[in-house]
């Protein structure tokens, strides 16, 4: 699905949800994957990946196994890449 205007909501997709350079979404999201070429205020869950563009603005707190961010790009919120840790990983020496 691509937004290419302005939409207030919750969106719930499964499906890849694009928000183009002149899109506006305001409202949280639960979908398959995001890119975000324009505006996003709300929280992000994606069962696959987020990809904020470098014209892109995500305000709001996003969850996804794979987050990129291209240069220029705004995230302003929290991350919390959905995976599981090697063992041992964060334990001290």
């Amino acid at each position: 699905m691509d937004i290419d205007g302005r939409v207030e909501g919750s969106i719930h997709l499964r499906g890849h949800v694009r928000v183009t350079e002149r899109g506006q979404l305001t409202g949280p999201m639960t979908v398959t994957s995001l890119t975000a070429l324009g505006r996003v205020v709300g929280d992000v869950w994606a069962t696959d990946s987020v990809h904020v563009g470098e014209t892109g603005r995500v305000v709001g707190d996003v969850r996804a196994a794979r987050i990129s961010l291209d240069d220029g790009g705004l995230l302003d919120g929290t991350i919390d890449m959905d995976v599981e840790l090697p063992a041992g990983l964060l334990e001290a020496p």
